[in-house]
């Protein structure tokens, strides 16, 4: 089963960092992304990302994630460059698809954008164990509890019903269930059904959830962790990394 914005455990320079520097870090690159519109930036930009994927050593397990942003990307681009009329025509067909020059540069931006900020984020998932970044958030940012945990239990079982549901899947395709039909309508009379047993299991894993929340005082005033996270030399080179790109978007921009 591929994971889906899990943590996967591993020693790197990356897994190493606080949680609240890689949280600024996605972020960060975000606002990078929405700031600058230089295309050999922005490029430059999803390139870096993805090496951290690499030079974090998880490339391999998130290249899922970020084809399906990169389809995303390239719809959005295309749906862009179709119906953007303005600037001077570099292709046309007959006389119902012309492309622009706006066009095209306006989708690749489009594009480069989208991925650019989303990749960051996933990538943050994948390199921060939720349990860290949740402590940290209440501990040194006093956000409630209660709202972290509401985060990380999504967050959680994001992978949990994937795999659910790729179980349920299978088990109905041995059961002789087509679910290569091109058509829409029937696909669908498939697939809906296939939710029910989804939805019960996560009834059930909810009633368990809150019991276990009972049994180990969830709503005890004092916490206490049996590991504490301390930032190090690491998460000031990665601030200045981050203060850099900020700077020098900024100015490509002005």
């Amino acid at each position: 089963m591929k994971q889906i914005l899990q943590y996967i455990e591993e020693d790197s320079f990356f897994h190493h960092l606080h949680p609240l520097t890689k949280l600024v870090w996605a972020i960060a690159m975000c606002l990078v992304c929405f700031i600058c519109s230089n295309l050999y930036f922005l490029a430059f930009v999803v390139l870096t990302n993805i090496g951290i994927a690499w030079g974090s050593k998880i490339l391999k397990e998130a290249l899922p994630t970020f084809k399906m942003f990169f389809v995303l990307g390239a719809f959005l681009m295309l749906f862009q460059m179709l119906f953007m009329t303005e600037g001077e025509i570099v292709f046309k067909l007959g006389n119902w698809l012309a492309l622009t020059d706006k066009g095209v540069e306006s989708g690749l931006l489009l594009a480069l954008r989208m991925s650019g900020a989303l990749i960051p984020l996933s990538l943050m998932l994948m390199l921060t164990s939720v349990n860290d970044l949740a402590a940290e958030l209440v501990e040194k940012l006093h956000i409630p509890y209660k709202y972290t945990f509401v985060m990380t239990t999504a967050l959680r079982f994001i992978p949990t019903f994937a795999k659910e549901m790729d179980q349920i899947i299978q088990a109905q395709v041995c059961r002789g269930c087509d679910l290569d039909s091109k058509n829409f309508f029937k696909k669908a009379k498939v697939i809906i059904p296939m939710s029910i047993p989804l939805l019960v299991s996560s009834v059930r894993k909810i009633e368990k959830q809150a019991m276990a929340l009972e049994i180990k005082g969830f709503d005890a005033p004092n916490r206490s962790r049996y590991r504490e996270v301390t930032a190090g030399k690491g998460d000031l080179i990665m601030g200045v990394y981050i203060i850099l790109l900020m700077l020098i978007s900024i100015l490509i921009q002005l």
